[in-house]
């Protein structure tokens, strides 16, 4: 007998996951733009150009197979899940590796840097990367414990 699949049987913890992982989807949609300029952090480096858009368009459609297993309850999606938050987690503690440069690589972008800009910006870096983690952590927590759904 097929498992019934779709917005009905998900969990109510699996419709949440669903739906933020939905409506990040436009906003990740707005960064494709300036993404070869500002570059798309891998593992610690920041790659720029043509690869860091191949690689912001992949990202975005890894969302949207993790998207399209939940909805449709494949076996497949718990393992998938865990291993895309999981590299995600793993890229942003990595990242915090170059934020020093990162910063550098903004300012040079600013005619005249006001003073605290620099701090400033790091704390922004620093937030944005912690909140990154930290969803990637509870989002792996819900898949975690729900992974018999998908059996």
């Amino acid at each position: 007998m097929a498992k019934e699949k779709g917005w009905k049987p998900l969990p109510t913890s699996l419709k949440i996951l669903f739906v933020l992982t939905l409506i990040s989807l436009p906003f990740s949609l707005i960064g494709l733009s300036p993404i070869a300029k500002t570059g798309y952090p891998l593992l610690g480096f920041q790659i720029f150009g043509a690869g860091a858009i191949m690689l912001y368009i992949l990202s975005l459609v890894a969302v949207i197979i993790f998207l399209m297993g939940l909805w449709n309850r494949y076996r497949w999606t718990a393992k998938y899940g865990l291993a895309y938050y999981g590299f995600s987690l793993l890229n942003g503690l990595s990242g915090m590796i170059h934020i020093p440069k990162q910063i550098e690589q903004q300012l040079s972008q600013i005619p005249t840097a006001l003073p605290g800009v620099k701090e400033g910006m790091y704390a922004g870096i620093i937030i944005s990367i912690l909140i990154s983690i930290s969803v990637a952590i509870i989002f792996m927590a819900i898949i975690y414990k729900k992974r018999d759904y998908f059996k």
